[in-house]
Parts: structure tokens; C-alpha cells; sequence
């Protein structure tokens, strides 16, 4: 397989409020999938809870692209193909912004750099902006003047964010940023990002608070 092939993957949403199940698509090439995947195996709390998944992308691996899991009470193909169609670099230093959580409430975020990839992807008839980001000492906090490292909890799904010493944090699989009904609206955004960047970094965030 092709490392440039991108996939689809919808899994659980656990930013989604406790009583309900929606899904949230990801998306990322074999060699992002197997590093996510990998992940998930050597963490102890984590393997034996998830090995259907686990096992489910070694069936893919191994010549079974039919195969379906479960998400959201449902039974969903696995992973789709997806094309890419643009991309594009972003870079920012001392960064700060408002994120709202599942239920509304703000937690104030900055960083002292930020370098995402953002991509352009088809996937059946819908389309994606979508991004991957590295974060240099990422912080949170209820008020903009008291902040906290983030990564010291993660909430969202499981081996989806990875922290080092740095620190540094970054996701595994690209997370969505908006999606589009045509090719000429996701055309348009691309053009529109170009000429000024307007990255969306809420579902990297998702993935830490969960629906907290």
C-alpha cells in the first residue's frame, strides 16, 4: 500500500456529551494508522480493551477492505480511501485562543509555537479540511492569566495525542477542521487559507478534554 494513500477512519466521538454516541471521522496514511495503532497495542490499559479494534486493522492489513467495526451503535466500513487534494504548511508563534467544550463552557489556550499540515481531502461524495499539528508547550486554564501545561490528562480517544518532554504535543491521525458539500466550496476554502491562513484547532482540543 501506497504511503501516500490517506484513509478514513470513523471512530467513537468522546467529546460528545456522556448519554449520547455520535462518530468523528480521522484521517491519516498506513504508516500514520500503524503508528496509532502500535500505540494502542503497548499500552497496557489500553490493549486489551481495544483489541477488536487492533484486530480489525490487522484483517484490513492483511486483504479484508470490506471489513466493518462498531462506532456509534453502528456497524461502519472500517477504513474508506480517501484523496487528497491540497495541503498546505502553517507556522505561529506565541499563539492564543478561545476554545468552547462540548457543553459551551471556555477554556483559554495558547502555545508558545504551533506547525500544523493542513490537507484538503475527497472521501465518497463529501470533502474535508483537515490538519496535523505539532504544539510547543501547549496550556489551558478557566483564565487566560492562569494557565497549565496541558497533556498531563487526556480525554479524548485513547493514544490519539502524543506528548514528549519537550514538551510537545501532536496527534497521531489528522483531525477535521470543516467539511464541504462540493469540490468548487472546498476549492474556495483552500484559496481562502492561502491568501489567510484560518486554522481551527478545536477537535486537537476535543481530543484532550473529551467531553469535559
Amino acid at each position: 500500500m501506497s504511503d501516500q494513500q490517506y484513509y478514513r477512519i470513523l471512530l467513537d466521538d468522546y467529546s460528545a456529551a456522556s448519554f449520547t454516541s455520535f462518530d468523528k471521522a480521522y484521517f491519516g496514511t498506513m504508516s500514520d494508522l500503524e503508528g496509532w495503532i502500535k500505540a494502542i497495542e503497548v499500552e497496557k490499559c489500553f490493549a486489551e480493551r481495544f483489541s477488536s479494534l487492533t484486530k480489525t486493522f490487522r484483517a484490513y492489513q492483511s486483504g479484508q477492505h470490506n471489513i466493518t467495526h462498531n462506532v456509534a451503535y453502528q456497524e461502519v466500513r472500517f477504513l474508506d480511501k480517501v484523496t487528497l487534494l491540497y495541503r498546505e504548511s502553517y507556522t505561529a508563534e506565541k499563539l492564543a485562543w478561545e476554545h468552547l467544550n462540548t457543553w459551551q463552557w471556555p477554556y483559554f489556550m495558547s502555545c508558545e509555537k504551533v506547525e500544523s499540515e493542513h490537507l484538503w481531502l475527497r472521501c465518497k461524495d463529501r470533502y474535508y479540511r483537515c490538519f496535523m499539528a505539532k504544539f510547543y508547550s501547549l496550556k489551558y486554564g478557566t483564565d487566560p492569566n492562569e494557565q497549565t501545561p496541558a497533556g498531563g490528562m487526556l480525554w479524548g480517544f485513547p493514544e490519539m495525542l502524543e506528548v514528549d518532554d519537550l514538551p510537545l504535543m501532536w496527534n497521531r491521525l489528522a483531525e477535521p477542521e470543516k467539511n464541504f458539500k462540493t469540490l468548487a466550496e472546498a476549492q474556495a476554502d483552500w484559496e481562502a487559507f492561502r491568501a489567510a491562513p484560518n486554522p481551527d484547532f478545536s477537535e486537537f482540543c476535543n481530543d484532550i478534554f473529551g467531553d469535559g
